[in-house]
């Protein structure tokens, strides 16, 4: 086993790795290679590690053509860096040109990295998110009046996904990359302020470091701790849900309204955010949102529908409440 100084990035991934249990011999990894420095970072890491922890490593890469030729030259980066390691390489491009939203792109590459982990009969998908990662995230969802679950931890693994760099700063990528001399690719549009996240990257995170220079390494710590008491949380509606619910599939929930008007108010509330955060259905909505569905549950009178966003309805007929997915 070769030995690397134990302040050196490679060597810290390498024990999280084998302390998660993140990968086992003779797995297959694919890892998502944007052709930035996270994923550039992660890539020689893995690559690096390969022989030693005994898996297979291939690369994807989506292109979702939004940034012209910038994206072009990132695509071809990748197949290039991906060539010079001999490492396979997937590569999937958006049909469109058209400007796309945030959550348009993501769903986009997920699905792309699905497909290829399925294509290639790859185990695991590795993702590159770090710290400064989840600090963005935990900040916008902050501002957006999320509750403990939205406040939670990025999972260091989640069935077939894991995370290698998640407990890493930004720095310390910066710093892995100069020194092995690795070049990478930067995406322009993370320094559009127009976008929410890149006023968070590039104004608030810098000014927090500037108050305590581990802000982003705390409010790492902070989220773990979120996570350890939504684990609890999720435990407990898991048991009033079943003394609630009617039926359920992947779309719906139904639930007895008398029962439900057994529960504490805070009870009740905790319960709905719990139910849309496992629909995916969380998203934009508001303290207003869950009051009116909290009165709708305690007041318990005739037919009443709320669409708090356009993927979401939240009804009552008849003693039964039922939340659902719009499918259009």
């Amino acid at each position: 086993m070769k030995k690397y100084s134990q302040k050196s990035l490679i060597y810290k991934v390498r024990s999280l790795i084998k302390e998660q249990g993140m990968v086992k011999e003779g797995d297959g990894l694919l890892l998502g290679l944007s052709g930035g420095p996270d994923s550039v970072c992660l890539f020689d890491i893995l690559d690096t590690l390969k022989d030693e922890l005994k898996f297979e490593l291939a690369v994807a890469h989506y292109n979702h053509r939004q940034r012209g030729e910038e994206s072009d030259a990132d695509e071809k980066f990748v197949i290039s860096l991906a060539k010079s390691r001999g490492v396979r390489c997937f590569i999937g491009q958006n049909k469109s040109t058209r400007k796309i939203s945030e959550d348009e792109a993501r769903n986009l590459r997920y699905a792309f990295l699905g497909k290829s982990l399925g294509e290639w009969s790859g185990d695991v998908l590795v993702l590159a998110h770090n710290q400064n990662d989840l600090a963005e995230t935990l900040l916008l969802n902050l501002i957006r009046g999320a509750g403990i679950l939205g406040l939670s931890s990025i999972p260091l693994r989640r069935k077939k996904i894991i995370r290698p760099l998640l407990k890493f700063g930004r720095q310390e990528v910066l710093e892995h990359l100069l020194t092995q001399k690795i070049k990478y690719r930067l995406d322009s549009s993370n320094e559009n302020l127009n976008f929410s996240r890149n006023r968070i990257r590039n104004k608030v995170i810098p000014e927090l470091q500037t108050i305590n220079k581990q802000a982003t390494a705390n409010i790492f710590k902070a989220a773990e701790h979120l996570s350890s008491e939504s684990a609890l949380l999720f435990e407990l509606m898991e048991k009033e849900l079943k003394m609630v619910l009617i039926s359920k599939n992947k779309n719906r929930f139904e639930l007895d309204v008398r029962k439900i008007q057994d529960l504490s108010p805070s009870l009740i509330t905790a319960l709905i955010r719990y139910i849309l955060f496992g629909l995916s259905l969380n998203k934009d909505v508001s303290s207003k949102h869950y009051l009116a569905i909290y009165q709708m549950i305690i007041k318990n009178i005739g037919n009443k529908k709320i669409t708090p966003n356009k993927n979401l309805l939240v009804s009552l007929n008849k003693g039964i409440i039922r939340i659902e997915r719009i499918i259009n």
